[in-house]
């Protein structure tokens, strides 16, 4: 990120013990390259839909994400939740024409508790789970479930 440094805050090179570094405005390009990799864009394929009752499989990598797809046929609260050893974080969003609302999240923060959602979703309606692995090394395997 580009922060604006007052004269004196840098030691060197010397030219700012005497004026201030302020920077452009905005994000460098490698701001947006690091950003790009924690939040990435949805993927262009269709997502799985995940069914009440019926568990996915889940195999990931360090940093990466699946999307899953909900369309209840009944309108009632349900239960969203990773199972396994996997350090997890899971986000709901409900579609708004094309654009996904944020509605719950949950992080198990590497606990023995997996990540864990609640929500009352309406029929008819779509909604994305998003799923992403934090382990910072190896693979995350396991399951998630709708119920």
């Amino acid at each position: 990120m580009h922060y604006r440094f007052g004269k004196g805050l840098i030691k060197v090179p010397a030219e700012y013990q005497d004026k201030a570094l302020i920077p452009k405005a905005g994000l460098s390009d490698t701001d947006k390259a690091e950003v790009r990799k924690f939040y990435p864009a949805p993927s262009k394929k269709k997502s799985p839909l995940l069914k009440p009752f019926l568990s996915q499989i889940v195999r990931l990598g360090a940093g990466q994400q699946l999307d899953y797809e909900i369309k209840p046929e009944v309108s009632r609260r349900y239960t969203m939740q990773t199972f396994g050893t996997m350090d997890t974080v899971i986000v709901l969003f409900e579609d708004d024409n094309g654009t996904p609302i944020y509605l719950d999240g949950d992080d198990d923060s590497g606990t023995n508790y997996n990540s864990k959602i609640e929500a009352r979703l309406i029929s008819g309606r779509t909604y994305y789970l998003r799923l992403r692995l934090y382990y910072s090394t190896g693979v995350g395997q396991g399951g998630i479930m709708l119920w």
